[in-house]
């Protein structure tokens, strides 16, 4: 870039931190500058690298939220923050994404989907076998889950009812 341009992104950079509350500059939460992409509705638009980068960290928060759906004493209500939220959060962002966040990063890192596959797999196991089990049980069960359940579980029902 160009001196002007940087001095121009500069100015621009100190103009969002004022318009920035200072209470979410406290927390870590910013607006930034960056030539690599920009986020729309949601959406990462930029190059590979940013989508990635922005979909793994989309990956990342969903963690704390997957552990403490892990804990949760009511199976049903677990299983509706899962499928309602969670994963339709993901499928969003699959849809937008393309096969950009399906493949591994510029630096080998694991594919968004499949680090959210990962995260879904440790909820369901923990949801389908006895939620309320302290959370050592649970991890010794989870290497013992048979991978026949999570597609057993992904079936859909071909039958007729009534």
């Amino acid at each position: 870039m160009a001196p002007e341009e940087v001095a121009a992104l500069d100015a621009l950079e100190a103009d969002i931190e004022q318009w920035t509350p200072a209470e979410d500059l406290a927390l870590g939460r910013r607006c930034s500058v960056q030539s690599d992409g920009v986020e729309v509705a949601g959406v990462p638009i930029g190059t590979a690298a940013y989508v990635h980068s922005v979909a793994r960290a989309r990956v990342a928060s969903h963690e704390a939220v997957h552990e403490r759906v892990r804990l949760l004493q009511c199976v049903q209500s677990a299983f509706v923050i899962l499928r309602v939220s969670l994963a339709a959060r993901m499928v969003y962002l699959a849809r937008a994404c393309g096969p950009v966040i399906a493949r591994p990063g510029p630096q080998g890192e694991q594919a968004p989907l499949e680090a959210h596959d990962e995260q879904v797999r440790r909820t369901l196991s923990a949801l389908l076998q006895r939620p309320w089990d302290t959370a050592a049980r649970r991890q010794a069960r989870e290497s013992h889950f048979e991978a026949s359940v999570f597609v057993q579980a992904a079936l859909l029902c071909n039958c007729k009812l009534g």
